[in-house]
């Protein structure tokens, strides 16, 4: 990631599988600071740039995965290939319990990939100087490393804050 780009962690989650098997991750979410309405990028460290006045809104790029293995105590990184995360659908969000479910028991969901809601701050912050934020909201394929919507298409040019940001929830079953 270059310097331009933060790095959010944005869950610890616990899968189980089975009663007596559980998995231990760390989800790591970068979104880069600022796109503008044509869609390109806009360096939010440069002054003449004017990205955080104008409003402009943080767009998440990557994750990294990571599963600790209990027998060596170590954390290891997930790569993205085959069946990386195991056919699970990751949801992660700022303010969002981590969810992890199995695609294939919800057909609607996207295998090996990670559900996200903006994870920056000042998404969730009710202050008019920070006209924007909330939608950097999406699918993020971890296999093939691309983003997908999962809402409606944004209008970049009336984009107004959405307060709170979106998040994930998932009532109990017991």
């Amino acid at each position: 990631m270059s310097g331009s780009e933060s790095e959010i962690a944005t869950g610890l989650m616990k899968i189980r599988e089975r009663p007596s098997a559980e998995d231990l991750l760390v989800v790591t979410q970068y979104p880069a600071d600022s796109f503008d309405v044509d869609g390109l990028y806009v360096d939010g460290n440069d002054p003449d740039a004017y990205a955080f006045e104008r409003g402009l809104p943080c767009v998440t790029v990557d994750f990294d995965v990571h599963k600790y293995d209990p027998e060596d105590g170590e954390v290891k990184y997930v790569e993205g290939s085959g069946s990386c995360l195991g056919g699970w659908a990751l949801f992660v969000g700022l303010y969002s319990d981590a969810v992890a479910l199995r695609a294939a028991d919800f057909p609607e969901l996207k295998p090996n990939s990670i559900y996200f809601t903006d994870a920056l701050e000042d998404a969730v912050i009710e202050d008019d100087n920070f006209p924007t934020g909330g939608h950097d909201i999406g699918i993020f394929d971890y296999e093939n490393k691309t983003v997908s919507s999962c809402y409606y298409p944004c209008d970049a040019k009336n984009m107004r804050k959405t307060f709170p940001a979106p998040m994930w929830f998932c009532p109990s079953l017991d």
